[in-house]
C-alpha cells in the first residue's frame, strides 16, 4: 500500500508564492512554488529553472519520508536537489526523463556545445544517471540516447506518455477539412519553416488546403510572420471545448520537427491525434521516434523534414482519399488504445516504482537489527 505521494512542482506566475494542496481524488499532496520570470525566452527559462531548483532544495528537508523519490526532467537543474535528498535520506531514486537535456539546449542553439556550461551539465547528467536506481524514458530513441552515454540497459525502462485528452469516441473522417497542429510552438517544431513551405506550395492553392495552428510558444511570432494567405490561421490557446471542435473537424493531424535539431522530446499531440483516430501527417526528422511511431502504428504518413515540398504534396494526396485516411486513423486509434491509455501508463509506472521500492526495502534481519 502506497502512502499519499507528495509532489513538488512549479506554480504558474501570478498564483502567489507557494501553496500546499491535498487532493482526495488523486491522493496527491502538492507543494506548488511560483517560479515565473521576465526577460527573453531563453533567459526567462533559465531563470525559472534556477528558481525552481533553489525552491525545491529549500523544500526538500521539509518533505515527508518516501519509499521512492521520483525526479522529472525538465527541470534539469532540479535533479540536483533530488539527487542530494535521495542520498542523504538513503531513499531510492527514479529519474523520469521527458526531455533529454542539455541535448535540447544545444540542438536549439540556446547554448553552444563548446561552452563550459554544457561541459558541466553533461558531467552532472552522467552523475545523475549513475546515482539513479532506475530511469524511465518516454521513447525508444531516448533509451538509445542513454545507452550511448553508457547507462546500463537494465537501468532504463521505456514508458510511453499517455494521451492527455479524454476521448469520447473517434473522429468522423470527413471528405474535406483543415490540417491541424496544436500545442507548443517552439524552436524545435519548425512550424515557421513549415508554414513558409505550405504557403508557397502550388498544391495548397490548387487543392484549397487550409492549415489551423492552435497553441502558443516562443516561436509564435515567427510563425505569424510567415502567413501570406487566409489558408493558414493561428487560433492561439483555446479552451478545451473549442479545441475539441477543431479536433473533430480536422482532416489530418500535423506533427512537425526541424531536420537540423536532434529529437530531445516526443510531442504529446501525436498521442492525442492517435487517440482520436485522426490520421497523422508527420514532417519528421529521419530516424526519429515520431517517424517510428507513425510507421509502426500505421496511423498516418511521414515525410522527411529535410526535403521541402513533400509536406503539401502528401497532404493533398491524403485529402483526396478519405477511405485511406479512415483506415490509417483507425489503425492509429488501436495503437493508442494499446500504448497511450492513461490507465496503461499508470500501471507501467506503478510496476516500476514497486520494483524499485521492493528491491531497496530492508530485509527482515536488517529491520530487527
Amino acid at each position: 500500500m502506497w502512502s499519499p505521494p507528495t509532489l513538488t512542482t512549479p506554480r504558474p506566475p501570478g498564483a502567489g508564492d507557494c501553496a500546499r494542496t491535498e487532493s482526495v481524488e488523486t491522493a496527491f499532496r502538492c507543494t506548488a512554488c511560483r517560479s515565473g520570470s521576465a526577460g527573453t525566452p531563453s533567459v526567462a527559462r533559465l531563470r525559472q529553472e534556477i528558481l525552481f531548483a533553489t525552491t525545491q532544495a529549500l523544500a526538500s528537508p521539509l518533505l515527508p519520508a518516501a519509499d521512492v523519490i521520483v525526479a522529472v526532467s525538465p527541470s534539469f537543474p532540479a535533479l540536483l536537489p533530488a539527487v542530494i535528498s535521495s542520498t542523504l535520506r538513503r531513499t531510492p531514486l527514479v529519474l523520469w526523463i521527458q526531455d533529454i537535456l542539455p541535448d535540447g539546449a544545444v540542438s536549439t542553439g540556446i547554448i553552444h556545445e563548446s561552452s563550459r556550461v554544457v561541459g558541466a551539465a553533461r558531467a552532472f547528467e552522467s552523475a545523475a544517471y549513475r546515482r539513479a536506481d532506475r530511469i524511465a524514458v518516454i521513447s525508444d530513441t531516448f533509451r538509445q540516447n542513454l545507452l550511448d552515454k553508457g547507462v546500463p540497459p537494465g537501468k532504463v525502462a521505456r514508458i510511453y506518455n499517455p494521451a492527455t485528452r479524454r476521448v469520447a469516441g473517434p473522429v468522423a473522417i470527413r471528405s474535406r477539412g483543415p490540417l491541424l497542429t496544436m500545442g507548443n510552438i517552439g524552436h524545435s517544431q519548425g512550424i515557421a519553416e513549415l508554414v513558409r513551405e505550405f504557403e508557397s506550395a502550388p498544391e495548397a492553392a490548387e487543392e484549397d488546403l487550409s492549415f489551423v495552428i492552435t497553441g502558443s510558444g516562443v516561436a509564435a511570432e515567427a510563425v505569424r510572420a510567415e502567413i501570406r494567405s487566409d489558408r493558414v490561421s493561428m487560433r492561439g490557446l483555446l479552451p478545451s471545448e473549442e479545441l475539441e471542435h477543431e479536433l473533430r473537424r480536422a482532416a489530418l493531424g500535423v506533427v512537425s520537427q526541424r531536420a537540423d535539431v536532434a529529437e530531445f522530446n516526443v510531442p504529446s499531440k501525436l498521442m492525442n491525434f492517435m487517440a482520436y483516430g485522426l490520421p497523422v501527417l508527420a514532417r519528421a526528422r529521419a530516424g526519429s521516434e515520431v517517424e517510428h511511431l507513425v510507421e509502426e502504428s500505421g496511423g498516418g504518413w511521414v515525410v522527411d523534414a529535410a526535403r521541402p515540398g513533400e509536406f503539401a504534396r502528401a497532404a493533398a494526396d491524403a485529402l483526396r482519399d478519405p477511405d485511406e485516411r479512415a483506415k490509417r486513423g483507425a489503425a492509429g486509434r488501436r495503437f493508442a488504445e494499446r500504448h497511450f491509455s492513461p490507465e496503461g501508463h499508470a500501471a507501467h509506472l506503478e510496476r516500476l516504482l514497486l520494483e524499485v521500492a521492493r528491491s531497496s526495502a530492508p530485509s527482515p534481519r536488517e529491520r530487527t537489527a
